[in-house]
């Protein structure tokens, strides 16, 4: 084989390295304005998680207020029950007490 053969050669593999270095330089550039494009969108992901965290906490903590809300409403209730049944009791007992019967009283 002669020197021009060789160099030939030489230079049909030089070039085909340097296609495939060119393809693989694309590959990596495409690769990599892709993980650029999943980094901003991480970075809103992060923002909005954060938002939705604070509105979680907004929600848990009206809750905890209409919980406790509910809870003196129920023992108000439940105090007003027990106070118009001692009533109860008592106009009874008053009314009893007297020797009235209920038919005498008409």
């Amino acid at each position: 084989m002669t020197d021009n053969e060789l160099n030939d050669r030489f230079s049909g593999v030089a070039e085909l390295i340097r296609d495939v270095a060119n393809r693989i330089d694309q590959r990596f550039d495409a690769i990599e304005q892709r993980i650029d494009s999943l980094v901003s969108r991480l970075d809103r992901v992060e923002t909005n998680l954060g938002a939705v965290i604070l509105q979680t906490t907004g929600f848990n903590k009206s809750l905890a207020d209409h919980d406790r809300l509910i809870q003196g409403a129920l023992a108000t209730q439940s105090a007003q029950l027990r106070a118009f049944d001692a009533l109860s009791r008592e106009l009874r007992e008053h009314k009893h007490g007297n020797g009235s019967s209920p038919a005498q009283s008409r």
